[in-house]
């Protein structure tokens, strides 16, 4: 979506990606269509069930290996043929040594979507890049709720917020939204630390007592919980409202967004993930914890949520 704006606007905006990386991160998942039953494992997804043409523009680094061979000398050195390299996780964690090691001598940015929540623990890969944070020319975080944590790492100064690109004529409301009963849709990974899919469960479990015939539309696929909450459904004897989607493509996720009449985010963090954006822009309302006034601080409003709350 980045590298789209990019181009739209007359930047020469070129992609690297690792093609071996979880199907959800590639650009044919985004962009193309998908023969779900042909996609095998969503981790090490096989790309010969997208149909997509590859724009010139997106260069797939063909490797089971994923990110280590991102950062090869012979493809490093491409990068120097560009005035400024933007990089995602996990380039933070080689842009320091790179830099030291001669690779790197074009500035870069850091595109940060919430990775830097990791620097204070000792078991996640994240936790040894804070000097790639400090060593880039700019900072440029996507979530409201991240700027403490570049003010406490002490690298706010040169931090800017960009808000997570939403392409408005992909991700539109629907003529009309047909539903016979209340039908709520989850889309987020089921990960309990970080999305809090536990605590939408059983407040879900709470709501069926007094409306019975509501659905909860639950993604059946991605995050370590993902066991966890369908037990979770079969403790509260949830199997009639909750239906598990199948992995599916961008375009048949945007179609579940277009027939909710509510989106759920995330109950954790303090801001929206990317589902929240997307959501909004179908024209679908929007349930998530977040913290009012840093949206405030950065947007000078506050986005039309429902702000859920502990109790």
């Amino acid at each position: 979506m980045s590298c789209v704006g990019l181009r739209k606007i007359g930047v020469d905006a070129h992609l690297y990606y690792a093609s071996g990386n979880h199907a959800f991160s590639l650009p044919e998942w985004e962009d193309g269509e998908c023969d779900e039953s042909a996609l095998k494992d969503e981790m090490h997804p096989d790309l010969t069930a997208f149909k997509w043409t590859r724009p010139d523009w997106c260069h797939p680094v063909m490797t089971e290996t994923g990110h280590a061979l991102l950062f090869s000398r012979s493809l490093i050195s491409e990068f120097s043929t560009f005035d400024v390299v933007i990089g995602h996780y996990p380039f933070v964690r080689f842009a320091s040594i790179l830099r030291n090691d001669g690779m790197i001598t074009k500035p870069y940015i850091v595109c940060e979507a919430g990775m830097i929540r990791q620097l204070d623990n000792p078991t996640h890969p994240e936790h040894d890049a804070l000097r790639g944070y400090q060593d880039a020319a700019i900072v440029m975080y996507v979530n409201v709720d991240l700027l403490p944590l570049l003010q406490a790492y002490h690298v706010d100064k040169f931090s800017h917020y960009v808000p997570l690109p939403v392409d408005t004529d992909k991700y539109a409301p629907p003529d009309l939204r047909r539903n016979d009963h209340t039908v709520f849709l989850c889309p987020t990974r089921h990960s309990w630390g970080e999305k809090g899919n536990d605590k939408l469960i059983a407040a879900f479990a709470e709501y069926v007592k007094r409306n019975p015939t509501a659905e909860l539309r639950l993604c059946g696929w991605g995050g370590e919980d993902l066991q966890a909450s369908k037990m979770m459904t079969y403790r509260y004897n949830l199997g009639k409202n909750v239906t598990w989607l199948p992995i599916m493509s961008k375009k048949k996720l945007i179609l579940e967004y277009q027939k909710a009449d509510v989106v759920f985010d995330q109950f954790v963090y303090e801001a929206t993930g990317s589902s929240g954006p997307e959501a909004m822009s179908c024209g679908a309302p929007l349930v998530s914890r977040i913290t009012p006034e840093f949206f405030q601080r950065l947007h000078g409003s506050v986005p039309p949520i429902l702000n859920a709350q502990e109790p």
